[in-house]
């Protein structure tokens, strides 16, 4: 993997990226702080930067699924002990509520399909320690579930930095091209959760 910290001429313009990556210290925190908040985001940028050479295979893999993990285990610790009679609590299941029968029925799945619509992995995470799934069990299913989420992301990710590659005539800036990609992806979440609604109308009707 070539080191791109400084021979940014042979890749897109950059507007901020330069500054960002100068230490790579601070890079990779700032992927794991990414990864703790916004997994889906975090993951897609890191996969579109290493397809342009600027970021370390093993280390963004190591940063982001730890963040990922870390992020998911403190909903699930939340979920067993907030107190469900909670407004808090009842207004987050409301929003998670289209999975609600799914997790019961298809656990494994609910929590895969999650992990693809935007802001439900966290909840489902937290309704796992709500309904007080042991922690061994959460922990394989999670860990599964989130290898695939993974490969998934960071394909697109990665595709998508190699196609905008080829589009470095028309979309000059790194950033630019990255951020036509979080909104294409954030269109593809929101047809997923979609489809699952749509999907609980049908069989509740």
């Amino acid at each position: 993997m070539k080191k791109c910290y400084d021979c940014t001429s042979e890749l897109m313009k950059t507007l901020i990226l330069n500054y960002l990556l100068v230490s790579p210290l601070f890079t990779y925190l700032v992927i794991l702080g990414g990864s703790l908040i916004e997994g889906d985001v975090t993951l897609f940028t890191s996969a579109f930067l290493l397809s342009q050479g600027y970021l370390n295979i093993p280390l963004v893999f190591l940063t982001t699924v730890l963040g990922v993990a870390i992020s998911d285990l403190a909903w699930y610790f939340f979920g067993r002990k907030i107190d469900q009679g909670t407004l808090v609590f009842r207004w987050l299941m409301k929003i998670v509520k289209p999975l609600d029968r799914h997790f019961d029925e298809r656990t494994f799945r609910t929590i895969v399909i999650s992990k693809f619509a935007y802001g439900m992995g966290h909840l489902t995470s937290m309704k796992a320690g709500s309904k007080g799934m042991t922690f061994k069990s959460f922990l394989k299913l999670n860990f599964s579930a989130t290898l695939i989420w993974y490969a998934v992301l960071a394909s697109l990710g990665y595709i998508s930095g190699a196609s905008f590659e080829l589009l470095k005539g028309y979309i000059k800036y790194t950033e630019l091209a990255i951020l036509v990609g979080i909104v294409l992806l954030f269109l593809l979440e929101k047809l997923v959760e979609w489809r699952v609604e749509a999907r609980d109308r049908a069989e509740t009707g």
